[in-house]
């Protein structure tokens, strides 16, 4: 991190933005996790990642990842009473699916708004102005994070588990990825300087990547307002490069359909 990207971050933190980047953010996803229960034991947490929520203008979706679903099914298989939950809400993913392609690694599913509207959560469809996001461009800002199974706090009844997230400049972009370093030992983490940030990332999978757009005062170049626009869903944390990898959100077309690789 430079002098002048510390300063600027700094400067977001002290006016409030880093603040609200965050909670919109946080409150456009969630924590996809499963467990199972034989009889007369406590539930047993099996696996999670990330779902993140986007309305297209046609279809409101959840966006995962085909690995972690995946994952779910093959649970659901071979162990007893597995049941489901996008944050504290039971759900049924098998019966949501709308598409997946494991070479993107992208699954969609169908979550209306009642469903998020059902609970407490405060969680809510991210509805861009048009879909989709225009693809993002290396040297852009964004924020990206999500719900690594680390961070999971154990209470009965209770789900507690804190939104890890990262507001950074896109280090590399290409045609099917968007790359992102994690600067760990460079991070600014707002009113925990003296704290070791969680380092395993395990869990962020199906996250959202959101482009910041700042508006600038011409006058004094300071950001007035900022705006949000959703380009990529992270499939991949590489921990021995810090790297998190994501794909385009121009992969999934309004019906929640998926648009191959290869095509263009």
């Amino acid at each position: 991190m430079t002098e002048e990207q510390k300063a600027y971050l700094h400067q977001l933190e002290e006016v409030g933005y880093l603040k609200q980047i965050r909670e919109f953010a946080m409150a456009r996803c969630a924590p996809f996790f499963w467990s199972t229960q034989e009889a007369g034991q406590p539930a047993k947490l099996l696996h999670n990642g990330t779902i993140t929520y986007v309305g297209t203008g046609q279809k409101d979706l959840g966006i995962t990842n085909a690995h972690v679903f995946s994952q779910y099914e093959k649970d659901r298989a071979e162990l007893p009473d597995v049941e489901a939950q996008f944050g504290g809400s039971t759900i049924y993913p098998e019966q949501r699916l709308i598409d997946r392609n494991t070479k993107l690694d992208l699954a969609t599913l169908d979550v209306p708004k009642l469903f998020l509207d059902s609970n407490t959560s405060g969680k809510r469809h991210n509805r861009p102005p048009g879909w989709p996001s225009p693809k993002l461009k290396a040297g852009e800002l964004v924020i990206y994070g999500g719900y690594p199974g680390a961070l999971k706090e154990p209470k009965t009844g209770e789900i507690v588990w804190p939104f890890q997230s990262f507001t950074w400049w896109a280090t590399e972009v290409t045609d099917s990825n968007v790359v992102l370093h994690v600067d760990f030992p460079n991070l600014l983490w707002p009113g925990h300087d003296e704290e070791t940030i969680n380092e395993n990332l395990g869990g962020i999978s199906g996250g959202p990547v959101f482009r910041v757009i700042e508006n600038i005062d011409p006058d004094t170049k300071k950001v007035t307002k900022v705006n949000f626009e959703l380009v990529g869903i992270i499939y991949e944390y590489v921990a021995m490069v810090h790297t998190v990898r994501a794909r385009h959100v121009d992969h999934v077309l309004a019906d929640g359909t998926l648009r191959p690789m290869d095509e263009t």
